[in-house]
């Protein structure tokens, strides 16, 4: 055989040997990029998996307490404070003279100005009239009870958008079903707009500004919406 063919042959090997090499480090290093991918992704799900559990447990308990509220107020059943007769210094079943009463001190515990206090009969009930606030006067068992929309204390559910951060932030989004992405967003726009919700009802009530029982029912609605989207995402991601 002659020497120029042996050569040709070594080269011909060599170069196979080389490609071979070459296309077996890529096949490795694309196995390793796989598991690690694939590992990133188990790790991003069970973040996900969590926080869905986490998020529903919180909005669920805060979903009872607001319906249980509304509820409340609605029916006017909304105790905001409840004071033994014998405090006041006159007597409370004579509308003149508790009217009296009420216009001297109430604007002393007000933080707003008392632009009208009135105290009128309602049948066999009495509504206490202050500002623009209807509130339902009882005298039970000497106590003198107040009712109405007023003294309001909030449930807000502390729900967490970091899965869907983290998602983001480790380019997993483009590894997931796109229906789950999609639910995925839904929940995070959904507590974006039940947290922008519940800050503005804690405004409200802070400032004593009217219209509270519709922005708790827009946040008793966000509340449901976010226990039906973290429900569907738990069934995707399984």
């Amino acid at each position: 055989m002659a020497k120029s063919t042996i050569n040709k042959q070594q080269l011909f090997l060599e170069f196979l040997s080389v490609v071979t090499g070459v296309l077996i480090a890529l096949m490795l290093n694309s196995w390793r990029e796989n598991v690690a991918t694939s590992r990133t992704l188990d790790r991003v799900k069970q973040t996900i998996r969590t926080e869905m559990n986490n998020n529903t447990n919180e909005v669920s308990d805060a979903l009872t307490y607001h319906k249980a509220l509304i509820k409340e107020l609605y029916e006017g059943r909304h105790l905001i404070m409840a004071i033994p007769a014998s405090a006041f210094p006159v007597n409370v079943n004579d509308d003149t003279a508790f009217e009296q009463f009420l216009r001297e001190t109430v604007p002393f515990m007000q933080s707003t100005a008392v632009t009208r206090l009135e105290l009128l009969r309602n049948g066999n009930e009495r509504i206490l009239i202050l500002n623009d606030q209807n509130l339902r006067l009882v005298v039970e068992n000497d106590t003198i009870k107040l009712f109405g929309v007023s003294n309001l204390q909030l449930r807000t559910a502390d729900v967490s958008n970091r899965s869907w951060e983290i998602a983001q932030a480790t380019g997993m989004l483009v590894e997931m079903d796109l229906e789950l992405v999609d639910v995925l967003n839904k929940c995070y726009n959904l507590n974006n707009q039940y947290l922008e919700t519940s800050n503005k009802a804690i405004e409200m009530i802070y400032k004593g500004e009217p219209g509270i029982i519709s922005v708790m029912e827009d946040m008793a609605y966000y509340e449901q919406e976010i226990i039906k989207a973290d429900s569907l995402v738990l069934n995707l991601i399984k």
